[in-house]
C-alpha cells in the first residue's frame, strides 16, 4: 500500500510539467525534451544557444541512435527532425517513459510526457530542512520517478536516488533525496517500444534509456561555463542478448549562418566538431561576424567507434550514398563509419588545413585507406573549405554486447569556444581542442558510476576523501591522505591550461606551488591503486 500510495501522489502531479526544459545554468545552454530529442523547442528551432553572444544558435538538434542485429535480423532506433507538439511523435522510433506493457495509458502519459529539472542547491536546501516544522518538500523532490508501476510492467527501480534506510523505496519525506550529477540536471526516461510511425522500421529491440543532461557552476574550471554532460544509461529490457549493438550520439549542428559550416574530428580526444569555413560568419541576427566559435561533441569513457557525418539531400549534388539515411541499413551503417552503400568511410587526398585538395571520404577503389574518423586532423586530413553543402554529424561508439537485462552507460561531453584574439576560424578549434583535457579530467575526479539504480549512504560515504590545507597557501599545500599510498597530481589554471603535473609519496606529502603566481587553479588528485580521481579549487595569496 505505501508503494502504491507513492506513486500515486507522483504521478497525480507530474500532469502538471512540461514536455521540455532549459538546461540554463552557464553561457552554454539547451533544451531538452520528454522523448530524448535534444536542442529542438516545440517550435522545432534549434535551441542551443550562447548567453554571451545575444543567444546565437550553435546547435539545430541532435539525438541518441541505437542499432543491433541477432538472427540476420537488423533492428534500428533514430530519429532526425521532431515536433513536440505531434502526439505521435512522427519521424522517431522513440517515445517517452519507460518499456512498459501499455505506454496509452493516460496514467502513463501524465507521469512521463515531461522532463525532470533539479538544481543541486534545491537537494541540499531539502537535506538540511526536511525535519524542521512546517517545512514543505519541493516539487522536484516529491515528483522524481523513483520507481516504476510494476503493475504495468515497469521496472521498480527507475531514476536513481539516495536510499538512506536501504529499503529500496525512496522516500523523501523521511530526507532521502535524488541522486544527480552536477549542479543543475535534467533527467527524461525514454524507449522505442512502442513504435506507431517509426522512422526507420517496425522492429523494436526492448531498449530503455534514460538520459541526464547536466551543468556545473563554472567557478573551479571556466571552460565548465561552456560545457553540457550527457549521460545515456541504455538497459536491455527485452529477454534477447545482442552480440552486437551499436550506439552513437547523432546531431545537426547550425553554428550560427549555418551555411558555411564544415566539419572534423580528432580521433587522439575522441571529438567530433564543426567550425565555419571562412573567418567571418554571416554577420546578419544569426551569425557570430568576426572570430566564428567551434562546437564539438566528446567521448567521455568506452571504447570510441569513430566520427562520421554525411550531407542533406537537399541541394547535394553529390553521391546519393552520402545522403540523408532512408533504409534501415543506413542508419547501421552511419554508426559504423560506412556511407549509405556499405562502403567504409576513406581517408581520401589528406592534403592540410583550408586544401581544397582534402578528399571527402567517399572513394570505393580498392586503394583507398579505410579510417573511422572523418576529417581527422591527426591525420592531417581536413574539411575542404569550397564543400558548404549542409552536414549531420555522428560520434559513435565501438560495437559491444548487451545482453538481456544489461546496461550501457554512454557520457558525452558537448563543448563550445570561441577565439576572439584570432581570425583565423580554426583557431576556435584549437582551443577547444585545449579546453576538452581540462574538462575531462574533472568529469572523471567526480567519479560517477554507470548503472547505479540507487545509492544508500554506506554507499555514499564509501570513498575516502584527501584533505588539503592551508588554502588559500603561500608556497606549499599539504595533503593528508586516507592511505600511506602516494599518488599524483595535476595543476590547471581556471581556462583549462595544464600547468604542473608531478608525483607525490607518503600519507602526508607536500605540493611546492611557490613559482606560481597569485590566484586560483583547479588541483586533481588521483591516489596510487586508485581509479577516481579528485578535484580542488586552490587559491595562492598574491
Amino acid at each position: 500500500m505505501r508503494k502504491t500510495y507513492l506513486l500515486f501522489l507522483s504521478i497525480c502531479i507530474s500532469s502538471l510539467n512540461a514536455q521540455s526544459d532549459l538546461i540554463n545554468l552557464n553561457n552554454l545552454y539547451c533544451n531538452v525534451s520528454a522523448n530524448g530529442s535534444l536542442f529542438q523547442n516545440e517550435n522545432a528551432w534549434g535551441l542551443c544557444n550562447i548567453q554571451n553572444s545575444s543567444f546565437k544558435s550553435v546547435m539545430f538538434t541532435g539525438h541518441l541512435w541505437m542499432a543491433a542485429e541477432v538472427n540476420n535480423t537488423l533492428y534500428t532506433a533514430a530519429q532526425e527532425y521532431y515536433l513536440a507538439q505531434d502526439a505521435n511523435y512522427s519521424s522517431s522510433d522513440f517515445h517517452f517513459g519507460p518499456v512498459a506493457d501499455d505506454q496509452s495509458l493516460s496514467a502513463y502519459i501524465n507521469r512521463y510526457d515531461r522532463v525532470w529539472k533539479i538544481d543541486r542547491a534545491t537537494i541540499d536546501q531539502h537535506i538540511q530542512s526536511y525535519s524542521n516544522a512546517g517545512y514543505q518538500v519541493p516539487d522536484e523532490i516529491l515528483e522524481w520517478p523513483a520507481h516504476g508501476d510494476t503493475s504495468n510492467g515497469e521496472a521498480w527501480l527507475l531514476a536513481p536516488f539516495a536510499d538512506l534506510n536501504n529499503n529500496q523505496l525512496y522516500e523523501p519525506l523521511l530526507g532521502e533525496y535524488p541522486k544527480i550529477r552536477g549542479d543543475q540536471s535534467i533527467y527524461c526516461i525514454f524507449n522505442e517500444s512502442d513504435r506507431h510511425q517509426p522512422r526507420t522500421n517496425l522492429n523494436e529491440m526492448g531498449v530503455e534509456v534514460h538520459l541526464q543532461v547536466y551543468a556545473f557552476n563554472p567557478g573551479m574550471l571556466v571552460p565548465l561555463e561552456n560545457s553540457i554532460f550527457f549521460s545515456y544509461q541504455i538497459i536491455n529490457r527485452s529477454n534477447t542478448n545482442y552480440e552486437e549493438f551499436y550506439a552513437g550520439q547523432w546531431y545537426d549542428s547550425d553554428l550560427g549562418h549555418s551555411f558555411d559550416d564544415i566539419c572534423g574530428s580528432d580521433s587522439s580526444l575522441a571529438l567530433s566538431y564543426t567550425y565555419n569555413a571562412d573567418s567571418i560568419d554571416d554577420p546578419g541576427v544569426a551569425g557570430f561576424g568576426f572570430n566564428p566559435p567551434a562546437v564539438g561533441f566528446s567521448l567521455l569513457n568506452g571504447n570510441p567507434g569513430g566520427a562520421m557525418y554525411y550531407h542533406n539531400s537537399g541541394g547535394f549534388m553529390g553521391p546519393g550514398a552520402m545522403t540523408d539515411p532512408i533504409l534501415p541499413n543506413h542508419w547501421k551503417n552511419f554508426l559504423v563509419n560506412h556511407w549509405k552503400d556499405g562502403s567504409h568511410l576513406s581517408l581520401e587526398g589528406p592534403s592540410g588545413l583550408y586544401n581544397n585538395g582534402n578528399g571527402d571520404g567517399f572513394d570505393t577503389s580498392s586503394s583507398a585507406q579505410p579510417t573511422n574518423w572523418a576529417y581527422n586532423d591527426q591525420e592531417n586530413w581536413y574539411c575542404a573549405p569550397n564543400t558548404l553543402s549542409d552536414k549531420r554529424q555522428l560520434l559513435n561508439v565501438a560495437p559491444q554486447a548487451l545482453a538481456a537485462g544489461d546496461t550501457l552507460c554512454i557520457n558525452m561531453l558537448l563543448s563550445y569556444a570561441r577565439d576572439l584574439s584570432d581570425m583565423n576560424p580554426f583557431a576556435a578549434v584549437t582551443k577547444l581542442k585545449t579546453e576538452v583535457p581540462a574538462v575531462k579530467s574533472f568529469w572523471q575526479a567526480q567519479n560517477y558510476s554507470c548503472s547505479e539504480n540507487y545509492v544508500s549512504q554506506s554507499e555514499s560515504q564509501a570513498i575516502s576523501q584527501t584533505e588539503l590545507y592551508p588554502n588559500p597557501f603561500n608556497e606549499v599545500v599539504n595533503l593528508s591522505l586516507p592511505f600511506n599510498q602516494g599518488g599524483s597530481y595535476t595543476l590547471y589554471s581556471l581556462e583549462g591550461k595544464k600547468l604542473l603535473e608531478g608525483q607525490f609519496r607518503g600519507a602526508n606529502p607536500q605540493l611546492d606551488f611557490s613559482e606560481l603566481k597569485g590566484g586560483m587553479y583547479c588541483l586533481v588528485i588521483k591516489l596510487k591503486g586508485r581509479e577516481e580521481l579528485q578535484s580542488f579549487r586552490i587559491v595562492k595569496q598574491a
